[in-house]
């Protein structure tokens, strides 16, 4: 057996700042430069939204105790000034305030026209990060396990609205793949399964000579832009880690759910040395002793699709994630995979947290035309605030599921 699983995972979450009637606040510089922020909490490309990085851990059970120190404090430093925090995608019509000090965020900004940085900025997520594996062999491994891992975002989907728009379960996922990077597929879509780091480092060089050909010809460009940052797909190989980009961003527990999945699975196929085979056949995966089968790629896409369009009520996609969840427990110990119970609660009821936003506002006749404005999101939002913040005290909100 391999003696070398993962030694640390963390996260990056993305939060939208509010004020207490639940409209769009631009006061993260004020949060930021807060005495109580010990440099977790840093800027994103607009004034209306911060991250949280979290401190590595070892542990899923000691990432869960970090990240809820770190969401109680940035709840602190905001409601102190009046604002509400939240884990969530920008819901409402509302223009953002972007950040425009930056050459990297203007480029951004040229390159992906007004509509489309406007779309892009209003999409808050959560990132996953594991240390990569020592050998290139089992890079690849892993770089092609979590690429499967991907229909994984139907559990943390919040964005039953996008800029006030509806139409899915995750309209973030759909909008950042076929409307944000429509035009430009090789810097947002998923990528195909890599067969070599050879594979991966040409697709990065790809991505990195077509931004800088729409970008213009401003030498400064190759100081801020190499082949990661130009590629904002559900998958990339960092200089240490692995990361996974494709959820919403969401609450404690979730962040933490997606986190013990990963991990788990990637615990498994390293401490027991399993090959990784990529299936050839639609619809088809299995694990064995020996190995683990991944689903093709075109079974992605449309694993992607329905999830999009069908969270968790997809047969298919609901037997998949059932799938990965029972793997994910076999690579955890009995106390971490303790962070799947509320996926598990999601399986049960087959809804995720952006089904219960989209009842409350049906409850509450909040959409107009299928569509939501900012006095209904704002209504939205403290329903999420509301949920977030009995989460980070500890309480069990898997109720939520079944209102």
């Amino acid at each position: 057996m391999s003696k070398n699983p993962i030694k640390l995972i963390g996260t990056e979450t993305e939060f939208l700042l509010l004020n207490n009637e639940g409209f769009l606040a631009d006061t993260a510089d004020t949060i930021i430069k807060n005495s109580k922020n010990d440099g977790t909490i840093v800027e994103e490309s607009t004034h209306n939204v911060v991250e949280i990085n979290s401190i590595p851990a070892i542990s899923i059970t000691e990432l869960k105790k970090n990240l809820r120190n770190q969401f109680i404090k940035l709840d602190t430093i905001s409601t102190s000034i009046g604002i509400r925090a939240i884990p969530i995608s920008q819901l409402d019509p509302s223009i953002l305030r972007l950040r425009k000090n930056s050459l990297r965020y203007r480029t951004n900004a040229l390159v992906f026209g007004e509509k489309k940085i406007n779309l892009y900025n209003a999409m808050c997520g959560t990132h996953v990060h594991i240390d990569k594996a020592k050998t290139e062999k089992r890079v690849i491994d892993q770089f092609n396990l979590l690429q499967s891992l991907y229909p994984s975002f139907a559990f943390n989907a919040t964005s039953p609205y996008l800029k006030g728009n509806n139409s899915y379960n995750s309209c973030r996922v759909q909008h950042w793949q076929k409307t944000v990077f429509s035009s430009t597929p090789l810097h947002g879509r998923l990528s195909p399964y890599a067969n070599s780091i050879k594979n991966i480092k040409s697709q990065k060089e790809k991505c990195l000579a077509s931004w800088l050909s729409k970008a213009g010809k401003n030498p400064e460009l190759k100081k801020v832009f190499d082949g990661t940052n130009t590629y904002w797909g559900p998958t990339r190989i960092q200089k240490k880690t692995i990361e996974t980009r494709a959820s919403d961003s969401n609450i404690l527990s979730c962040t933490v759910a997606e986190a013990a999945l990963k991990k788990g699975i990637n615990e498994l196929i390293l401490t027991q040395d399993l090959d990784v085979v990529i299936s050839k056949k639609h619809g088809y995966f299995c694990t064995n002793n020996s190995s683990i089968t991944l689903p093709s790629y075109e079974t992605l896409l449309f694993l992607e699709e329905q999830a999009v369009r069908f969270g968790l009520k997809s047969k298919m996609v609901y037997a998949y994630l059932h799938y990965l969840i029972d793997l994910a427990e076999k690579g955890l110990s009995d106390e971490d995979s303790k962070a799947l119970n509320i996926y598990k609660a999601m399986l049960k009821y087959k809804k995720n947290l952006s089904d219960t936003l989209q009842s409350f506002a049906k409850r509450k006749k909040l959409p107009k035309n299928g569509k939501i404005d900012a006095h209904g999101a704002s209504n939205i939002y403290l329903y999420m605030y509301d949920i977030h913040k009995r989460d980070i005290q500890g309480e069990d909100i898997s109720a939520v599921l079944t209102e």
